[in-house]
């Protein structure tokens, strides 16, 4: 395309649209063997700008292959009518930085959601034509900024302020959570953004976003970790055109996926007892025996090994740290506290995912003796000793 230059009243060859990058996001998907072919269409719309010292101006027009909107990013290179198609970023000589901001201001810009207007596609053609090189790209009815001048400042800062935030994550992003295994927690979004995302794969987890919430109820034991996606409009991948001696182009399509990740340290239920006295069916001692110090083991029913071991307290009672995973499990008494006998019962439990914890009662037997009393008179004379028949005698602490 010829654009007469207003200082010097020559006729310079320069592009009608910037330098649209894309960034190495989706990784090289190399040449296609496919020919298409370019469609122009020349709006009532002016841009004028300045590149490598040359000011110019010309009509804003609408590049697009097979429906799909293009971009020029040749600067000073005319189009062609026939192009082949890569995703291959060598053809252009964007540095990384370029490309990464090129692909985001297409991806954000006039092919986004809602953006389809023509000061949306007139904003996205001015950023990309500032990030190639160009100072600051302006549009009117007529040429050279004569006329009516359109504004698209307040386009050109929504995709701005998009880009921006392309990479925030969730405030929980990268943080570690406790919670019980079968219950449910809630984690709040303070950047307000997780809507935007979706989960992307989670494992022993069942999980949820509602808006800037996130609930997590972890289904087995252990460590979960949930990663998330930013949720992409369009699944189609970006296309560079090409044409010797002529101005590349491209669509743009797809980006790179932003994850984001939560890890949560999901805990096994508990066990938690009772000691009772068997006689008196309470948990109050007898006599000088005591309910405290009493040993048990919380042992795996599958394999009969000891998972860890419980004392009880003045009252009798012990609660056991959470168990390492849902399943079948007995506790058993190692030592009894001091008075009572050892029980030898195993006491089975199951914890499951709607109920991971368990309480028991054990009873213990005190350990009794028994006496045997005499009593007798005796004569000093005789010596002989008479058993007395009906006397009661009580026994005390």
């Amino acid at each position: 395309m010829k654009l007469k230059s207003k200082k010097k009243n020559k006729l310079y060859k320069i592009l009608m649209f910037p330098l649209m990058a894309i960034g190495v996001l989706l990784g090289s998907q190399g040449v296609h063997a496919m020919t298409t072919n370019l469609t122009m269409n020349n709006s009532d719309w002016y841009r004028s700008y300045e590149f490598k010292g040359v000011y110019a101006s010309w009509h804003l027009t609408d590049y697009s292959f097979n429906g799909r909107t293009a971009f020029c990013i040749d600067p000073n290179v005319e189009e062609g009518t026939s192009y082949q198609t890569t995703s291959d970023f060598s053809i252009t000589n964007y540095t990384n930085q370029q490309k990464e901001r090129a692909l985001l201001i297409a991806y954000y810009g006039y092919d986004y959601p809602n953006h389809q207007t023509r000061a949306y596609r007139a904003a996205t053609q001015a950023l990309l034509w500032e990030n190639a090189g160009t100072t600051t790209v302006r549009f009117s009815s007529e040429r050279y900024e004569h006329g009516t001048i359109y504004d698209v400042s307040a386009e050109r800062n929504e995709i701005e302020r998009l880009i921006s935030e392309h990479y925030r994550k969730p405030s929980f992003n990268g943080k570690s959570f406790t919670a019980n295994v079968g219950e449910t927690i809630t984690l709040t979004d303070e950047n307000n953004i997780l809507s935007n995302y979706e989960v992307y794969s989670s494992n022993n987890a069942q999980v949820s976003i509602n808006g800037n919430k996130l609930t997590v109820r972890p289904t087995a034991v252990g460590k979960i970790n949930i990663r998330f996606a930013k949720k992409q409009y369009t699944s189609q991948p970006y296309l560079l055109y090409y044409s010797p001696e002529h101005q590349k182009m491209l669509s743009a399509g797809a980006i790179d996926p932003v994850y984001s990740d939560v890890n949560i340290e999901s805990l096994g239920g508990k066990v938690d007892l009772v000691k009772l006295d068997k006689d008196l069916n309470k948990a109050v001692p007898q006599g000088e025996a005591t309910l405290k110090g009493a040993v048990y083991g919380v042992y795996d029913a599958d394999t009969d090994a000891l998972i860890q071991r419980v004392t009880t307290n003045e009252k009798g009672i012990a609660i056991s740290s959470n168990l390492p995973k849902l399943g079948k499990f007995y506790l058993k008494e190692i030592t009894p506290s001091e008075g009572y006998q050892l029980d030898k019962t195993k006491y089975y439990f199951t914890s499951t995912l709607e109920s991971p914890n368990a309480s028991l009662k054990v009873k213990e037997d005190v350990i009794t003796r028994d006496f045997e009393f005499t009593k007798v008179y005796a004569s000093d004379k005789t010596q002989v000793m008479t058993p007395e028949v009906g006397v009661q005698f009580g026994i005390y602490n």
